[in-house]
């Protein structure tokens, strides 16, 4: 939990950059990612000295970043020592050395560490440059600032990170927080799972999964093979933006994903997923909405499945294709996927509940993505079997998520259904007396496939008219009567 002194710390440094003349969020992110990763490396190195030096023993030059002797900047070929890199060294350097020293060696050094350490941060650099160039005296103030920030407790960094760019990245549809822990704990992953999010953003799916996975299976984890599954295998991130795909990484170093399988390209085309299909046991994802492709380019697959141009769609057709038999998908989806009763929307809806096992629709408060959209939205969840199973889908309709359903999006703790729907989900066979004027209740597949497959909650549900018995017209006009002739007697009296 970011506490009030960080907070006040991630705001002083944002301001730092405004006041410096620096107001593009992205690239402030991309500064921030480097200089936060080289201070996290001298950190880590600092720690792992530390701890042999308490057993007499000196640190393994195999488990250093920052080696003995120097490193050779392969663009130039001027060598510096491996120990001026370190942030513990540069940190107090003037505005005239220390803007020289991270661009010409730090941030070169970073971009590189691939090739000797297969480092999965630095592939997400090409495309960074060194943004301070002109505004030396806003580095000078922003590594002072960072300096007191102890980057090696991967938990609270992680926190740190995520107050650190949230609401920060114009245009990108975030997920809240709330709504994905909702989502992994119906969703139930375990330490053997192999888990994607094939249009990540930020990462706040596979962020919320490693958490999940570390409270509940924090003795397994103790093990060393199940602890290097987590950190090198277990994740899967994919995003067609590189500054989405390194903050990230970025985000997932700071929770203990070491190094996650995380690339930039679209899944939706048949040469970059190949190598996709079929492997994983966990999809969650909240994918582009209202996003059109070329036919010619899409997964032919996927057009077997629906055919159509749309990306929400082709994304839930996606995941089919992404899961192993037997894996878990749960996605969120515009409302316009669960009612379209065009033919692509029939045939990917279709697919779900006849060639696969549907188990939930659960419809979202309305304005539930305030203040960044207002698109009503759903998420399902299913299981992929490839030869049906769905007997009754569960609809649900939340009425609140804990938090008021305008821009401000202010607490609201009465009007929380989130607990509720975990609650249910996992006990689907208490949901069989409910009945249609419930929030959640189990409707037959029969009865789906007779409204030509429409998902939505309010097909199904029956609504509670409360009757009324009006008085008799007769007395109404009669009091009318009695009220115009006393208006008549008053208005007369008013003229005399």
């Amino acid at each position: 939990m970011v506490t009030t002194e960080q907070k006040n710390k991630i705001e002083s440094i944002w301001q730092a950059f405004y006041n410096g003349g620096m107001s593009v969020q992205t690239t402030i992110v991309d500064q921030l990612c480097v200089l936060m990763y080289l201070k996290m490396l001298d950190d880590k190195q600092s720690k792992m000295e530390a701890s042999a030096t308490a057993i007499n023993e000196k640190l393994k030059e195999s488990l250093k970043i920052f080696k003995k002797g120097d490193w050779e900047n392969p663009e130039t070929n001027i060598k510096i020592p491996y120990d001026d890199l370190r942030w513990s060294n540069f940190k107090n350097l003037n505005a005239v050395e220390l803007p020289k020293r991270i661009r010409d060696y730090c941030f070169p050094f970073i971009k590189n560490l691939t090739k000797d350490n297969s480092d999965v941060f630095a592939k997400f650099l090409s495309d960074v440059s060194y943004g301070f160039d002109g505004k030396q005296e806003v580095l000078v103030k922003v590594v002072d600032m960072m300096s007191d920030i102890d980057f090696t407790d991967n938990d609270a960094m992680g926190d740190f990170f995520e107050h650190l760019i949230d609401g920060k990245i114009n245009g990108q549809f975030r997920t809240p927080r709330h709504i994905i822990d909702m989502m992994v704990n119906m969703v139930q992953p375990v330490i053997t799972d192999y888990i994607i999010d094939p249009a990540m953003g930020t990462a706040g799916f596979l962020i919320e999964t490693a958490k999940y996975l570390k409270l509940k299976y924090k003795k397994e984890l103790l093990n060393i093979d199940n602890k290097k599954f987590f950190q090198t295998e277990q994740f899967t991130g994919v995003d067609t933006e590189s500054v989405m795909a390194r903050i990230g990484c970025m985000n997932l170093i700071f929770h203990d994903s070491l190094h996650p399988d995380l690339s930039t390209r679209s899944l939706l085309i048949e040469e970059n997923n190949k190598n996709y299909i079929n492997k994983f046991d966990i999809v969650l994802a909240n994918p582009p909405f209202a996003g059109s492709l070329d036919s010619s380019t899409t997964d032919s697959n996927l057009l077997a499945i629906t055919n159509t141009r749309k990306t929400e769609l082709l994304f839930v057709a996606l995941f089919i294709r992404l899961l192993k038999i037997g894996g878990k998908c749960a996605s969120i989806v515009p409302d316009g996927v669960l009612t379209g009763d065009k033919n692509a929307f029939i045939s990917v809806k279709k697919n779900l509940v006849e060639e696969q096992k549907l188990k939930a629709v659960v419809s979202l408060p309305a304005n539930v993505f305030q203040p960044y959209s207002g698109v009503k939205t759903s998420f399902i969840i299913f299981e992929k079997t490839g030869n049906g199973g769905t007997d009754n889908v569960w609809f649900y309709e939340m009425e609140g998520d804990g938090y008021t359903l305008d821009a401000q999006r202010n607490p609201d703790p009465e009007h929380d259904d989130c607990e509720d729907v975990v609650k249910r989900y996992n006990n689907l066979d208490k949901e069989k007396n409910r009945t249609r004027y419930d929030k959640s209740f189990l409707v037959p597949i029969d009865e789906i496939r007779a409204n030509n497959y429409d998902l939505s909650f309010k097909k199904y549900k029956q609504v509670k008219r409360e009757y009324i018995e009006y008085r008799k017209p007769k007395e109404i006009l009669k009091d009318l009567k009695k009220l115009n002739a006393l208006y008549d007697k008053t208005f007369e009296e008013l003229l005399k």
